[in-house]
Protein backbone atom coordinates (compact mmCIF):
# COMPACT_ATOMS: atom_id res chain seq x y z
CA UNK A 1 0.00 0.00 0.00
CA UNK A 2 2.90 2.31 0.64
CA UNK A 3 4.66 1.70 -2.36
CA UNK A 4 1.09 2.58 -4.33
CA UNK A 5 0.10 5.58 -2.36
CA UNK A 6 3.89 7.13 -2.75
CA UNK A 7 3.46 6.58 -6.55
CA UNK A 8 -0.11 8.52 -6.04
CA UNK A 9 1.92 11.58 -4.67
CA UNK A 10 4.50 11.55 -7.02
CA UNK A 11 2.23 11.42 -9.98
CA UNK A 12 -0.07 13.75 -8.23
CA UNK A 13 -3.26 11.13 -9.50
CA UNK A 14 -4.68 7.98 -8.63
CA UNK A 15 -6.03 5.85 -10.82
CA UNK A 16 -8.37 2.77 -9.97
CA UNK A 17 -9.14 -0.19 -12.21
CA UNK A 18 -12.70 -1.94 -11.25
CA UNK A 19 -12.05 -1.33 -7.60
CA UNK A 20 -15.57 -0.23 -6.87
CA UNK A 21 -17.48 -0.97 -10.18
CA UNK A 22 -16.63 -4.25 -12.87
CA UNK A 23 -14.98 -2.66 -15.91
CA UNK A 24 -15.11 1.02 -14.69
CA UNK A 25 -11.41 2.73 -15.06
CA UNK A 26 -11.53 6.29 -12.71
CA UNK A 27 -8.61 8.50 -12.76
CA UNK A 28 -8.70 11.15 -9.75
CA UNK A 29 -6.77 13.96 -8.24
CA UNK A 30 -7.39 15.82 -5.03
CA UNK A 31 -9.22 18.82 -4.32
CA UNK A 32 -7.49 20.93 -1.38
CA UNK A 33 -9.31 23.88 0.40
CA UNK A 34 -7.37 26.46 2.99
CA UNK A 35 -7.44 23.52 5.65
CA UNK A 36 -6.71 21.04 3.83
CA UNK A 37 -8.24 17.79 1.54
CA UNK A 38 -11.55 18.71 0.46
CA UNK A 39 -12.64 16.08 -2.34
CA UNK A 40 -11.30 15.14 -5.38
CA UNK A 41 -11.61 15.42 -9.02
CA UNK A 42 -12.63 12.38 -11.12
CA UNK A 43 -12.80 10.81 -14.56
CA UNK A 44 -14.51 7.28 -14.73
CA UNK A 45 -15.63 5.91 -17.70
CA UNK A 46 -15.87 2.01 -19.06
CA UNK A 47 -12.16 0.67 -19.23
CA UNK A 48 -12.36 -0.22 -22.55
CA UNK A 49 -13.22 3.59 -23.54
CA UNK A 50 -9.75 5.02 -22.23
CA UNK A 51 -6.63 3.65 -24.22
CA UNK A 52 -4.05 2.62 -21.38
CA UNK A 53 -1.39 4.89 -23.43
CA UNK A 54 -3.66 7.70 -22.79
CA UNK A 55 -3.99 7.33 -18.50
CA UNK A 56 -0.84 9.47 -18.24
CA UNK A 57 -2.16 12.69 -20.01
CA UNK A 58 -5.69 12.57 -18.65
CA UNK A 59 -4.01 11.51 -15.32
CA UNK A 60 -2.20 15.02 -15.73
CA UNK A 61 -4.93 16.86 -16.89
CA UNK A 62 -6.95 15.73 -14.09
CA UNK A 63 -4.11 17.09 -11.54
CA UNK A 64 -3.63 20.36 -13.32
CA UNK A 65 -7.34 20.84 -13.21
CA UNK A 66 -7.81 19.88 -9.41
CA UNK A 67 -4.64 22.00 -8.42
CA UNK A 68 -6.40 25.09 -10.67
CA UNK A 69 -9.72 24.05 -8.58
CA UNK A 70 -7.42 23.91 -5.37
CA UNK A 71 -6.41 27.24 -5.61
CA UNK A 72 -9.56 28.83 -6.74
CA UNK A 73 -11.13 27.51 -3.51
CA UNK A 74 -7.99 28.91 -1.49
CA UNK A 75 -5.76 26.22 -0.86
CA UNK A 76 -1.84 27.11 -0.09
CA UNK A 77 0.41 27.64 -3.26
CA UNK A 78 2.55 24.84 -1.91
CA UNK A 79 1.93 22.12 0.80
CA UNK A 80 2.58 22.61 3.92
CA UNK A 81 2.14 26.59 3.47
Amino acid sequence: LETALQLVRRRGFAVSEGEKLPGAQGIAAPVFGPDGIVGCLCITAPKGRIPRDSVLNIGRAVALEAAELSLALGAPLSPGA
